[in-house]
C-alpha cells in the first residue's frame, strides 16, 4: 500500500512538472518573433470589428500556421483584450502574407505581432 502511495505521488509530480513546463512553452511565445513585421490598419467588415494587413517574411525560410496576436487597447493605453489570429497560408520568404482577424469589439489602438510560426519544409528531389 505504501507503495503504490509513493507511485502516486510520482505519478502526480511528473504530470504537475510536465504541465508546468507546458504552461511555460505557452506563455514564451507572447514575445515578438524575429524576421517578421507587421503593417495593419483598424477595419469594419460585415462581421463586425477587425484588424487586417501584412504580415512581412524577412527571413529566407517559409513560414506557416502563423498566429497573431491582437491586443485591443482602451483610451489610455492600456491593455483591454486579446485576440489570436490563425492565419491560413504560408508567407514565403522574403515576402507577404494578406490577414484579417476578427476582435471582439472596437478599441481606441491596437498592438499587432506575430506570436509564433511553423518553419514549412521545401520539397525537393
Amino acid at each position: 500500500m505504501v507503495r503504490l502511495g509513493f507511485a502516486l505521488v510520482g505519478a502526480l509530480t511528473v504530470a504537475v512538472l510536465t504541465l508546468d513546463a507546458l504552461s511555460v512553452d505557452a506563455q514564451s511565445w507572447t514575445t515578438p518573433a524575429d524576421g517578421f513585421r507587421v503593417e495593419w490598419e483598424p477595419m469594419t467588415s460585415q462581421r463586425g470589428p477587425a484588424v487586417r494587413g501584412y504580415v512581412y517574411n524577412d527571413g529566407g525560410h517559409v513560414a506557416g500556421n502563423i498566429r497573431l496576436i491582437v491586443e485591443s487597447l482602451d483610451g489610455a493605453g492600456q491593455l483591454a483584450a486579446t485576440t489570436i489570429g490563425y492565419l491560413s497560408g504560408t508567407a514565403p520568404a522574403f515576402g507577404r502574407l494578406y490577414f484579417e482577424v476578427p476582435v471582439k469589439a472596437p478599441a481606441t489602438s491596437y498592438r499587432v505581432r506575430v506570436g509564433s510560426w511553423e518553419a514549412v519544409e521545401r520539397g525537393g528531389a
